[in-house]
């Protein structure tokens, strides 16, 4: 015999919704981003995926883009890199002014 299901609570309701607008607004940024990157792989003369395969564009580019498409996706990882690595010095440096 199945058991009832527990009602929802109202805190773990609005927890799972923050979650899921997380992620809703994550798919977005990523979609946007490969809707931009197609744009510029194609002003190059590249062969690009379509409108509606936006956010498995990494997938697209390590599969089947040409030279041009692989170095931009090298280009964009690189810029990532910098960046993380510059968002984690000046974290670890206002640590470091927090202990002072």
């Amino acid at each position: 015999m199945k058991r009832p299901r527990p009602r929802p609570q109202l805190p773990g309701l609005r927890a799972r919704l923050a979650r899921l607008r997380k992620t809703c607004d994550y798919l977005v940024s990523h979609a946007e981003l490969g809707a931009d990157l197609r744009a510029a792989i194609a002003a190059a003369g590249s062969a690009t995926w379509t409108p509606a395969e936006d956010l498995s564009w990494r997938t697209w580019i390590e599969r089947q883009g040409d030279e041009e498409a692989r170095r931009q996706l090298a280009a964009l990882d690189a810029l990532i890199d910098r960046l993380v690595e510059e968002i984690t010095v000046k974290a670890a440096a206002g640590e470091g002014e927090e202990g002072s």
